[in-house]
């Protein structure tokens, strides 16, 4: 009964997906396990405390993945049909870096298993996400949501794909059940700032992200995105003042070193950015985040060739035939690829990589911000050096919302930098910029 009120408690904290919560999650896991090792729920607990707390930032994969596998291994030999078990593993597998094409089935036989197991049902629903199917996301959510409507987790997710299907309604009723169930708690925050993300309302998100570090100062999400929100409006000193804030909670976080690195770089401090980078990679060689900062330190440097050699190790799904395209860096990069391969005269290559975004892209283009057709359309424009198609999708831009940091950093903008139109643009970009971080420096944030 003893490991069987830990597992309970377990459950009921990891729901909450705040670092602390998952701490003491993990921890009442641990203490189940070890009452009653033959307890097979107890270990995708376990499991389960690992990988989440790598999932947001607080451990890292290369150090708990590991672990996690041994206590899925174990709860299979325990039950081969246990459900949660085979989530579990779909779920690690996902942050080992699997694409959804490759743990949907594990998702998928986990929900055969155990069709009324919420979790379950919510992690195959961000599967089905990720392959631009949001109709379907939001019917297995509805689901999950009915088996366990007091989960913060699946509030947070279900409030999302309302929004994405246009459902502002719902999405907006989930929010406020979410911050009834946790009000002095920053996972509320953390979804309405997603939700002014995809408005491309980019002020609001990050007030909403400040008053989720107010709420919750340790929370690694919040103060990573606020660390990229101010790099992104040339806030340089609190985008290093908020990297370093994670950093301190986990001293490991290659999410925090990335984002002190670019903090850094973008204040001309690039050797120091180098040393920091060259201490990651030290401890976990392999982590894709670190590639991706070598690979910038070469881009920004004008050395192709290390670029491309370096994506290829951490994205070799780029250099496929035909391109492999994903969301997060991989699809940032993508553009850059193209680019790059056409300063090299490599224009069917490039193609391919930009046919390869276009089709990526169409059946998810909901999921992305307002802004995200023009965003795309002018980096495309930059690829295939039409001047003219740029100049007009980056004022679109303009029109409509600021933070436009990665832009006026990016050697394929850069290029420009001398055309009038192009400065012109650039200007009035800048200015832009200038007032949302005047604005937010204001109010403390910055």
């Amino acid at each position: 009964m003893e490991a069987y009120t830990s597992f309970l408690r377990g459950q009921h904290l990891i729901k909450k997906r705040t670092g602390d919560d998952m701490f003491q999650a993990l921890s009442e896991f641990r203490h189940a396990v070890s009452l009653d090792p033959s307890f097979a729920e107890a270990h995708v607990g376990v499991a389960n405390g690992y990988s989440l707390l790598a999932n947001y930032g607080y451990r890292n994969i290369e150090e708990v993945g590991p672990l996690a596998a041994a206590s899925i291994e174990q709860a299979l030999a325990l039950k081969p049909d246990l459900g949660e078990a085979w989530a579990a593993r779909g779920l690690l597998e996902e942050l080992r870096g699997a694409s959804p094409e490759q743990t949907l089935p594990l998702l998928e036989k986990a929900v055969a298993l155990n069709p009324n197991d919420a979790q379950s049902l919510a992690w195959m629903a961000n599967d089905y996400a990720a392959q631009g199917q949001y109709e379907e996301r939001y019917a297995i959510l509805e689901k999950a949501y009915s088996l366990d409507p007091l989960s913060p987790i699946i509030l947070f997710n279900m409030a999302d794909a309302a929004h994405i299907l246009g459902l502002d309604q719902d999405a907006q009723r989930l929010a406020d059940e979410l911050e009834s169930l946790m009000p002095n708690q920053g996972a509320p925050f953390r979804l309405r700032a997603r939700l002014a993300w995809r408005d491309a309302d980019f002020v609001a998100e990050t007030r909403w992200y400040h008053r989720a570090v107010t709420k919750d100062p340790g929370s690694i999400p919040a103060l990573i995105s606020l660390s990229d929100k101010a790099a992104d409006y040339g806030a340089l000193d609190a985008a290093e003042r908020y990297a370093r804030q994670a950093r301190d909670i986990n001293p490991t976080s290659t999410r925090a070193l990335e984002h002190l690195a670019y903090a850094m770089i973008f204040q001309d401090r690039t050797e120091e950015a180098r040393k920091l980078l060259e201490q990651g990679q030290r401890l976990y060689p392999e982590d894709k985040l670190l590639l991706s900062l070598e690979a910038d330190l070469a881009y920004l440097e004008g050395n192709y060739d290390r670029t491309l050699a370096t994506l290829e190790t951490a994205f070799p799904e780029l250099f496929t035939e035909p391109p492999g395209i994903q969301d997060g860096t991989n699809i940032w990069w993508a553009h850059n690829v193209a680019w790059m391969y056409r300063a090299e005269g490599q224009d069917d290559k490039s193609d391919a990589v930009i046919a390869a975004v276009e089709k990526f892209v169409e059946p998810r283009l909901s999921y992305y911000p307002k802004t995200s057709v023009d965003w795309l359309a002018a980096r495309t424009a930059a690829v295939r050096g039409d001047r003219e198609a740029m100049v007009r999708h980056l004022r679109n831009m303009v029109r409509t919302g600021e933070q436009f940091g990665a832009f006026l950093r990016d050697p394929m903008f850069l290029q420009y930098a001398e055309d009038p139109d192009v400065a012109s643009v650039f200007d009035e970009m800048r200015a832009a910029d200038r007032k949302a971080r005047e604005e937010l420096t204001a109010e403390g944030i910055f």
